[in-house]
């Protein structure tokens, strides 16, 4: 949904960044910033299993990067669409899945959803994106 922020959770291993790399292969439309925190050598394993046709999609390399240059990075990108993988490090917990983080989301849940709006909890998302 446009305008919105959608948080997928769900158990180590269940295939969310296969799922959501999947989507991005499949919105040529818009222009994606996918900020990972995976290696480029786990990305070029991925990308050389996958058909061609990225170049709509950006990869940024965010392990180890301060969450306000990823923030401003991120605004300044242009992109209609970014994805933030994991999201676990931004908001200061070990995992968005854990019971214990106090995000209210659950695996079983699939996801929940927020608004890309300034807030205390939810910083990462500030970024406006339009489309």
């Amino acid at each position: 949904m446009k305008g919105w922020c959608t948080l997928v959770a769900g158990y180590p291993k269940a295939g969310k960044t296969e799922l959501v790399v999947r989507l991005c292969h499949a919105w040529k439309e818009e222009r994606i910033l996918y900020v990972t925190e995976e290696p480029e050598s786990i990305w070029c394993a991925r990308l050389a299993g996958l058909p061609d046709g990225w170049g709509h999609v950006t990869l940024l390399f965010g392990l180890g990067v301060e969450p306000a240059v990823l923030r401003e990075e991120i605004r300044a990108s242009g992109a209609t669409v970014v994805v933030i993988d994991t999201v676990a490090g931004w908001v200061g917990q070990s995992s968005v899945t854990d019971p214990n983080s106090g995000t209210g989301c659950r695996p079983s849940s699939g996801r929940c959803r927020i608004p890309c709006t300034p807030s205390p909890s939810w910083t990462w998302s500030a970024a406006q994106w339009s489309g």
